[in-house]
């Protein structure tokens, strides 16, 4: 055996031996290339004993915990219409669960959650309607009195009817004005 690894090979005529000819080894690519000079220049430096300075290594990511979704997260969020307020619930049943986010939204009891949440918030009195005051303003007894609907005996609040009266002294000042 160790007569084996000292052992050259001649190279062999292969005319005298009548062996075919052996086909062409096919080109490198210029990243084959250098990657072969490259291990070149290392075995040489190594054995000339140079010290070549090393690749820094990129540092590992840690593990950092999150204390809010990230943008993709908030955007695929945004596609499902899940209002931030309920974005932290989500954000901390994630964190318990160790689940993605999309398995978390198809979990019924996660759904049952959200709906629950978002019946909670609908409106509180369904009869305050919009564009329509309330009956205890300035505004919604004038609009009354200058249509002619109510008289200012009807307006149940004193402070009203004193307004009323002192926004329609004002108004004809600046009808006179205008003259």
């Amino acid at each position: 055996m160790e007569n084996e690894t000292n052992l050259e090979l001649e190279p062999v005529n292969t005319e005298e031996t009548g062996a075919a000819e052996e086909t062409p080894k096919p080109k490198l690519t210029p990243e084959q290339e250098a990657g072969i000079k490259k291990r070149q220049f290392t075995r040489l430096a190594k054995e000339l004993g140079i010290e070549l300075p090393k690749k820094e290594d990129k540092p590992q990511p840690k593990n950092v915990e999150k204390n809010e979704f990230d943008d993709t997260e908030q955007l695929f969020l945004d596609t499902r219409q899940i209002p931030e307020e309920d974005r932290t619930y989500l954000f901390e049943e994630q964190k318990t669960t160790g689940k993605s986010l999309r398995q978390l939204i198809g979990f019924k009891y996660v759904q049952e959650e959200l709906a629950s949440r978002k019946s909670g918030r609908s409106l509180p009195d369904a009869t305050n309607r919009t564009g329509q005051a309330p009956k205890d303003t300035l505004d919604y007894w004038l609009a009354k009195a200058n249509a002619g609907e109510v008289a200012l005996s009807q307006v149940p609040d004193v402070k009203i009817r004193k307004q009323i009266i002192e926004s329609r002294i004002a108004a004809d000042r600046n009808r006179k004005n205008i003259r």
